[in-house]
Order: structure tokens, then C-alpha cells, then sequence
């Protein structure tokens, strides 16, 4: 997100993860609006959500031969 808006700036992404750890924000109010785009996404009268128990190993596991 933060390269869509500065671009490349060198330091656009460390000011960015300052800003959003480092700010005031009212949890209540995120949280709120979180729950409605979940529902606009997600909800429905009958819906389920599934999760998968599968883990995929990364790469960084796989040790090559």
C-alpha cells in the first residue's frame, strides 16, 4: 500500500509502520468497522466460515539435496 502511494521511497515504509504502531487509535471504532466489511464480504443469513487445518511448509524449510 504504502509503495502505491510514495513509490519507492526509501523510507516510506519504515514511516508508515511508525505511524500505524506508534498512533493513537480507537480500538472500538477500527474494530466496528472491521465487523461491517467483514459482514458486507462475507456475511450472509446462512453463511459458515471454514478454516483449513492443512500447514504448508515454506521454502525456507525445504532443504534441498
Amino acid at each position: 500500500m504504502v509503495l502505491m502511494v510514495d513509490g519507492a521511497a526509501s523510507k516510506a515504509v519504515r514511516a508508515m509502520q511508525a505511524f500505524i504502531s506508534e498512533g493513537q487509535w480507537n480500538d472500538e471504532r477500527l474494530l466496528h468497522q472491521h465487523w461491517k466489511e467483514v459482514e458486507t464480504d462475507l456475511g450472509a443469513d446462512d453463511g459458515v466460515l471454514m478454516v483449513d487445518g492443512v500447514i504448508f511448509r515454506s521454502r525456507a524449510s525445504i532443504r534441498w539435496a
